[in-house]
């Protein structure tokens, strides 16, 4: 049968030709399989073929099994590394750990074992390669944008997000999703926004009034947490709009604007490689479409736009009116509900500005912005703590 290049590799390295073997039967039926009987054949087909996972036994002549995982760390980053031992011991386990193996076991070894050991390992790499591929893109929409936030000489933005991804918790999937932790998202949005006064807070408060809209229409689970990536998510694209386009003292000029509006597209774009649910890019995507056709980018119109972007719509706009922006100073609450109100079946969903208007009847926003980002970023910070391991301009 012939194999799928996307099929994950997996270099099985034993000096021992029976559970070399048994490995490899083991194996096949789900991965492209070579193998090695020491520690410089299996650096000679790394270095030709490659591997997405290695399966290493510590004891073998020549190269021992720990140095070859100190070699394999230094120049195959991207590799996992499963021990599969038949002398395990304190030293090794150790070093092991040092160097950020993904799985140890002892032999004898059984086919469930193993084939776990090896998935979670190939699960590992996906979900590293999705956050690399989404910094990767991150850097280059930076510079093509002249780093508008600073992000890139930033020492503390760096370490913070650095530090999200060099722990374990970055490194495993959340949910059903697997991408990285909200809590990156989080970290992402925060530090975006830090860098100018009029966007600080921003994601926080948009996350939690689509939080309250959504759970008016009763969204609950999965529906509720893709609410609340997206709400973090949706002006990530705007690393990419130069710094005197997002602070410009007045409105946009219509070639300013056109720039401004590529945000949504580019946000897609860097998210897409973490594999995020469909519902979240799309919202990513559309929350600037508008319920007559008008908006940007595809000119969606009524039910067309997704409806997680019609949430992030209402929730967007009513925090922009309520904050102050660089061309403007904020409105009440009252101006902005009759804003709503005024462009219900223009700009937003009639339906969700009706419920909306609702939350904010039964007094769920009678708090200043101010508090609303606090509550948000506390709500943020008991869920770190107890998870097991995100009209107007705006």
């Amino acid at each position: 049968m012939r194999r799928e290049a996307t099929t994950p590799t997996v270099l099985v390295v034993d000096d021992e030709v029976g559970p070399r073997e048994s490995l490899r039967l083991i194996l096949e039926p789900t991965y492209r399989v070579h193998t090695a009987a020491d520690g410089a054949e299996a650096l000679q087909r790394l270095a030709t073929t490659g591997a997405d996972v290695v399966t290493l036994d510590l004891v073998m002549p020549g190269l021992r099994g720990c140095e070859l995982m100190r070699m394999i760390r230094s120049q195959h980053t991207r590799t996992e590394v499963v021990v599969i031992t038949g002398s395990a011991a304190l030293d090794s386990a150790r070093a092991a750990i040092r160097y950020g193996v993904s799985d140890y076991l002892q032999k004898p070894f059984d086919v469930v074992q193993v084939t776990a050991a090896v998935e979670r390992a190939v699960d590992r790499r996906r979900n590293r390669e999705r956050l690399l591929g989404f910094l990767e893109g991150l850097g280059s929409e930076l510079r093509a944008a002249g780093d508008p936030f600073g992000l890139l000489d930033d020492r503390d933005a760096t370490a913070r997000l650095g530090a999200l991804l060099s722990t374990d918790s970055a490194q495993e999937p959340v949910a059903a999703f697997g991408v990285a932790p909200l809590e990156f998202f989080e970290v992402l949005a925060e530090t975006i926004e830090a860098k100018d006064r009029y966007m600080r807070g921003h994601a926080q408060r948009v996350s939690f009034y689509a939080r309250l809209l959504a759970s008016r229409l009763g969204l609950d689970g999965d529906d509720l947490e893709h609410a609340r990536i997206a709400s973090f998510l949706h002006d990530v694209g705007k690393v990419g709009v130069a710094s005197e386009i997002l602070v410009r003292p007045r409105r946009l000029d219509a070639a300013e604007r056109r720039i401004l509006e590529q945000h949504p597209e580019i946000g897609e774009r860097l998210v897409e490689p973490l594999g995020v649910p469909t519902t979240v890019l799309g919202a990513i995507r559309h929350h600037h479409e508008a319920w007559d056709g008008s908006g940007y980018p595809d000119g969606l119109r009524g039910q067309e736009i997704p409806s997680l972007a019609r949430i992030i719509q209402v929730a967007d706009a009513f925090d922009a009116m309520t904050t102050d922006r660089p061309y403007r100073r904020a409105r009440s609450q009252e101006l902005a509900r009759l804003e709503l109100r005024r462009c219900a079946g223009i700009q937003f969903d009639p339906e969700l500005v009706v419920e909306f208007d609702t939350v904010l009847d039964e007094g769920a926003c009678e708090i200043d912005g101010t508090l609303v980002t606090e509550i948000a970023t506390l709500d943020a910070i008991q869920r770190r703590a107890t998870a097991s391991w995100v009209g107007e301009r705006h």
